[in-house]
């Protein structure tokens, strides 16, 4: 039954989709595609002055070094520099988003799944951000990953297909205070495919369609059922009249006489 209910779910059109539909080839690329431009735009940017002016941009800090040693911040706007001696760091303050990789796992109920999502985060403190981790998106990645298998291990596959919200929240509960160690803030984390193994599909399915069978045959087996005591009581209730009505009649005869 619980099989039968999970199954329920996936097949459902009406509810949110919890498996991927077939991809076809060109999906499959423009995903691969996004999935790369997505993972490929980091938060922080270092550059060597080689022109006394350079631009800060909109919604970002510029960190100022010089000998590779912070000297101090830029705001947005034209900023003036020392060639070849100095550099920066430019690093974004807007929401970055970051796909995670698909994950396998095995739930608590011993059911083989895969999963996969993204993760939105922002920076807050640009001086940790810029140095105190290296490759800051993998890093949350990996921490992100660490934790999404550890939480569908303790769950088991009925849990993980119907609670993806009660996921998301945990993974945000246990990376939130990680993160801010690097001075980024992870905003949310959202699971986006959580695939059974075919061959667990395919056994639901089998359970799915012996189920809906058993029920067919339950229901004509009750209607039948009822019909059948339909009948009985109406020939009954017929019976009963015509002996009741027999009865009138022979007491009408017997009255004459009387």
């Amino acid at each position: 039954m619980r099989s039968v209910k999970i199954l329920s779910r996936l097949n459902n059109p009406a509810a949110p989709s919890l498996l991927s539909p077939t991809l076809n080839p060109a999906t499959s690329i423009l995903s691969r595609s996004i999935h790369s431009d997505t993972n490929n735009i980091s938060p922080i940017k270092r550059k060597n002055i080689i022109l006394p002016l350079a631009f800060v941009p909109q919604n970002s800090t510029t960190l100022h070094e010089r000998f590779g040693q912070k000297i101090g911040e830029r705001d947005p706007g034209l900023s003036y520099f020392i060639p070849f001696i100095e550099s920066t760091v430019n690093v974004s303050k807007a929401e970055h988003v970051y796909a995670v990789t698909t994950q396998e796992a095995i739930t608590s109920d011993n059911a083989s799944v895969r999963a996969d999502g993204v993760f939105y985060y922002k920076v807050i403190d640009t001086t940790k951000a810029a140095y105190e981790i290296n490759n800051l998106p993998r890093a949350i990645e990996n921490l992100v990953v660490t934790n999404l298998r550890a939480v569908m291990g303790g769950m088991t596959l009925d849990e993980l297909l119907g609670g993806r919200k009660a996921i998301n929240n945990k993974l945000e509960t246990v990376i939130g205070p990680a993160t801010k160690n690097w001075g980024v803030e992870v905003t949310r984390i959202e699971i986006r495919d959580i695939k059974p193994e075919q061959k667990l599909v395919e056994a639901m399915d089998k359970q799915m369609t012996a189920e809906r069978e058993r029920r067919e045959m339950v229901t004509k087996a009750t209607a039948e059922k009822e019909s059948a005591i339909h009948k009985a009581q109406g020939d009954f209730e017929a019976t009963k009249l015509h002996a009741e009505a027999a009865l009138v009649a022979a007491r009408s005869k017997l009255k004459p006489e009387l």
